[in-house]
């Protein structure tokens, strides 16, 4: 971490648009996209990307030709180590885990420890678990209520990876770019003074090439004072910001926001100068991996508030859990050096005193940073910090982020969703309420699904949606009808994989220009009976049908963030095997 004055690279959009960011070396125009869905989204994407890495096109695994990978809350959990994994923690197979066929799975192999990034939310990971561990790091570590969010993801998902690196004040220490080369022209070669930050650069695996990250998450904005909506911020391994022109919208500051970014090591910070492309800016420290992983994760921060509040009514059931989860929170944190003073609230008893004291609402805990445009920096302004949240709660599938590159025609999309696709008597296919903004409706809602416009009125948390229309309005039954014709018609006979051939309407909340011819093959998580079928374990079928009838295999609710080790090899198994028994659909992507 280093503190003081910087100089960093302007990237505006109308110069610099998106597609012009990735590096000349990341060549195709295939995207893939890991949707939001907190550790079920996780599990099944780390099923998804050892698929495509298995599978081959043109010499080389597919994975290796994707140009880039768009992740969202959840998605981003596996995405984002994945991309900068370095090569002193091991092979993507160690990282990811061992894919193995349904015939071969038995029961050592379902409940053994998974060897990867799986482990991590296998212990001290539930929603209990994850508020104690907020309570231990604001109250007797002193991080600040509106990063230990941010802190926790980067303890349970980066720190194993040596891509967190906390200082003394558990702050991130570490900054991020693509490779040597772009940590030269925009960090290092203007500021010396940041050699010896430790630094995160992009996976360079033998035979394989990572894509290029997109990291989406909320920035609170007003349009006409209209509130609670939010605009599109995309971290990459060059450049951060809301690269679109959002109209109209203004931030706390009611300034206008995006219009570009600037080097991502310099966001979150203060400009003091501009000068042809560049700025000075003053930082306390650089944008980390943490930050982005967390901000782009941040709707769990509700539920944080919600398990305070909870014991704030019922003592005696904090007290019972303080007892229950404290050895496991305390081991993962002590694991972690994360317990600098082991006399705080979990090694001592608490009470309704220590209970009163916690945050109420969610703005208390939600992640709070400096914002400003590219456009008109605010030179020697004072600016009050802006609100960032979830990427979920603004586009969940990270398809509408993909489309503002140009350069990416084909898609492949994986809606790892809690909805298993279902169709009530006479009724639309119900679908998860990600997919229906996208072609310009609102979520399903009453029996239907109601367009965004045209003076319909706005059903209740579906107004930070309805800028998302990427794709015509006419072509969501399409899609509806092929997911559900896909899967079995009700029968989950099948895999819910539909590819769609589609031409983009132009959005200028997310940059992405209209006409552009697209294919996308859209992957629903849904339960799939060839996949049990093919099952010849008779104990491991056992344990397949009791997670069904328990916990909705694999439609895990997104609030029951701790899996255990049967769960994520289940669910990473089943998520790979979908991908590669269907291989045809997505080589195709590649010829």
């Amino acid at each position: 971490m280093s503190s003081g004055s910087f100089t960093a690279a302007l990237f505006l959009s109308s110069s610099n648009p998106p597609a012009s960011l990735i590096p000349s070396q990341i060549t195709g125009n295939v995207g893939v996209c890991l949707s939001g869905g907190g550790s079920r989204a996780f599990t099944a994407g780390m099923g998804q990307l050892q698929a495509l890495e298995a599978l081959q096109a043109n010499g080389a695994s597919l994975l290796s030709q994707v140009v880039a990978l768009s992740t969202v809350s959840g998605g981003g959990w596996i995405g984002i180590p994945f991309t900068y994994l370095p090569s002193s923690q091991g092979t993507d197979a160690t990282f990811l885990g061992l894919y193995t066929e349904p015939a071969s799975l038995s029961l050592d192999i379902i409940h053994a420890t998974p060897s990867g990034i799986g482990q991590q939310i296998n212990s001290g990971f539930s929603i209990s678990e994850i508020a104690l561990t907020a309570i231990h790091l604001a109250t007797a570590e002193g991080v600040p209520w509106n990063m230990v969010w941010q802190t926790i993801m980067g303890l349970t998902f980066l720190q194993p990876y040596d891509l967190f690196s906390p200082g003394t004040d558990d702050a991130p220490t570490d900054l991020f770019s693509y490779n040597t080369a772009s940590l030269t022209q925009y960090v290092t070669g203007p500021n010396p003074s940041l050699d010896s930050t430790m630094t995160d650069l992009v996976a360079q695996p033998t035979g394989q090439r990572r894509p290029y990250l997109i990291s989406l998450c909320g920035l609170s904005v007003s349009v006409n004072g209209v509130h609670g909506l939010l605009a599109p911020v995309q971290s990459t391994p060059i450049a951060t910001g809301v690269l679109s022109t959002p109209p109209g919208a203004t931030d706390i500051n009611q300034r206008p926001v995006g219009s570009g970014g600037v080097a991502s090591f310099a966001f979150n910070s203060t400009p003091t100068a501009s000068s042809s492309g560049t700025v000075t800016v003053q930082q306390s420290r650089q944008w980390s991996l943490t930050d982005i992983l967390g901000t782009s994760s941040a709707a769990f921060a509700q539920d944080i508030i919600n398990k305070f509040n909870e014991w704030k009514l019922n003592p005696v059931q904090f007290q019972a859990e303080l007892r229950v989860h404290s050895p496991a929170v305390l081991s993962k944190l002590t694991k972690a050096g994360m317990v600098h003073n082991p006399a705080g609230l979990l090694s001592a008893p608490g009470g309704p005193a220590t209970i009163a004291t916690l945050p109420s609402a969610v703005q208390d805990i939600i992640p709070v940073y400096d914002y400003w445009s590219p456009l008109n920096p605010p030179i020697g302004q004072t600016l009050n910090p802006n609100q960032f949240t979830d990427g979920g709660s603004l586009e969940n599938t990270g398809v509408a982020s993909m489309l503002s590159y140009s350069n990416v025609t084909r898609i492949v999309a994986f809606i790892n969703t809690e909805h298993p696709l279902a169709q009530a008597t006479g009724g639309p296919v119900q679908v998860d309420g990600s997919l229906p903004p996208l072609f310009g409706y609102q979520p399903y809602s009453n029996g239907a699904y109601t367009p965004y416009g045209n003076g319909e009125p706005i059903g209740k948390g579906f107004a930070p949606f309805q800028f998302n229309q990427v794709f015509p309005s006419d072509a969501f039954a399409d899609l509806q009808q092929g997911l559900w014709s896909a899967s079995g018609s009700g029968q989950h006979s099948a895999a819910a994989i539909y590819t769609q051939q589609l031409t983009t309407v132009a959005n200028p909340w997310f940059g992405v220009p209209g006409g552009q011819s697209v294919t996308v093959v859209w992957v629903y998580l849904n339960y799939d009976t060839a996949w049990y079928d093919a099952i010849t374990d008779p104990f491991v079928r056992v344990a397949v049908d009791f997670d069904v009838a328990t916990h909705h295999f694999p439609s895990y609710s997104t609030l029951k963030t701790d899996l255990s080790a049967t769960q994520v090899n289940l669910l990473s198994n089943f998520a790979s095997w979908i991908v590669q028994s269907n291989a045809a659909t997505f080589i195709a992507l590649f010829s």
